[in-house]
């Protein structure tokens, strides 16, 4: 039952997640787009489990038809007298082919400052591998592998 129970979940995790703010693949050379995302954490509080909202707001530029640049600023973080910005870029690897997916390779660097009492600058590069299959007109089926790196100081 427990067995069942965990893939339950595990299935279901894999469906959930935050909005996406970085582009999957590639957008037209040449357009704009603006992005947002609306999703965080669920917190424990008082015995609870409570969903955090975490607002992000940014654009995408494509810049050549297989290279998008974008950017986003991180409103929630603002709420807790903290700067947050991240981008990056997005470029094709390989387009999609027959049963290939397209597969993406996405670079992106966050950025978090604690502006208003100057304690702490946080940095996390991260690198995002993404295979994707266009399904009718405007929608993608897309699984990826996502790493951010964390470096840490001993004090």
């Amino acid at each position: 039952m427990k067995f069942s129970f965990a893939i339950t979940i595990l299935i279901i995790s894999s469906f959930v997640g935050c909005g996406v703010t970085q582009p999957i693949r590639p957008i037209e050379e040449g357009s704009t787009e603006l992005i947002a995302s609306l999703g965080g954490p669920i917190i424990p509080l008082a015995g609870v489990a409570i969903p955090v909202p975490y607002l992000n707001v940014g654009a995408m530029v494509g810049y050549k038809s297989n290279l998008t640049f974008y950017g986003n600023a991180h409103i929630t973080a603002l709420l807790f007298k903290d700067i947050g910005l991240d981008g990056g870029f997005s470029t094709r690897i390989l387009p999609e082919k027959g049963i290939r997916p397209e597969i993406t390779l996405n670079g992106r660097i966050y950025f978090f400052w604690d502006a208003f009492r100057g304690k702490t600058t946080l940095v996390y590069p991260t690198g995002t591998l993404t295979g994707s299959y266009l399904i009718g007109e405007r929608s993608l089926l897309y699984f990826g592998a996502d790493n951010l790196y964390q470096y840490t100081t001993s004090d």
